[in-house]
């Protein structure tokens, strides 16, 4: 009997690998979601097939179903920044979220500058949606200085508001230097102090004694 089962089991896995390589995706989750005894070489086989037929549904999916140790770190690496050379940043964000890649944040600094650089500003917004990636100070930092030097107070805001964003006195000064240098931009502040600091009136009194002399409090009350 347990010979039997064996033999089933073995049928079963030749049978998604058959499905794979033939790029019928749907069967091979179907085979999946059913329990077939798949091994970790047959999962990294199953991401690689799908990631060099640029199959990405087929990526995700499969990564959806398996933690990253199984994929393997630098196949995930690997497919990471494929989909990121590729635009591919919906496809980025399901599998950041789904494998938790909560290593990478150099990487992921280095993107939030080039896509700033770039104006690829709605990537920026994707990268912000990953779950845990700004809960690293860290990129937080990246992100909000970028935002302030491309003039995206919006970002700021977004980040802040995230819970991300637990801004230094002087950073947020470096920002407030940015919006005065910016002719008729400095009023962007007043709302962006408003809303990141308005349960800390303590904390937000201790910014603006430290901003810039030509953004007082006369010019604030405009």
């Amino acid at each position: 009997m347990a010979s039997k089962d064996v033999t089933e089991q073995s049928e079963r896995r030749r049978a998604f690998l058959d499905v794979v390589m033939q790029g019928e995706w749907s069967w091979a989750l179907k085979l999946l979601d059913a329990g077939v005894n798949v091994k970790k070489r047959d999962v990294r086989f199953t991401v690689k097939t799908c990631f060099c037929l640029n199959l990405w549904h087929g990526v995700v999916e499969v990564c959806l179903r398996f933690d990253r140790n199984t994929i393997g770190k630098r196949l995930v690496r690997r497919v990471l920044q494929t989909a990121i050379r590729n635009r591919e940043v919906d496809n980025f964000v399901k599998l950041w979220n789904a494998l938790r890649v909560i290593y990478w944040s150099d990487v992921v600094q280095s993107l939030i500058q080039r896509a700033f650089e770039s104006r690829r500003y709605k990537f920026v917004q994707k990268l912000c949606q990953c779950d845990e990636l700004l809960c690293s100070f860290e990129i937080a930092d990246v992100a909000i200085q970028e935002a302030a030097n491309a003039k995206k107070w919006n970002f700021i805001r977004s980040i802040i508001d995230s819970g991300a964003g637990c801004i230094s006195v002087d950073q947020f000064v470096q920002i407030l230097q940015t919006i005065v240098n910016a002719p008729t931009s400095w009023k962007r502040a007043v709302p962006l102090l408003d809303q990141a600091y308005k349960d800390d009136e303590l904390y937000a009194s201790e910014l603006l004694d430290e901003a810039p002399d030509s953004l007082d409090g006369s010019a604030l009350a405009d």
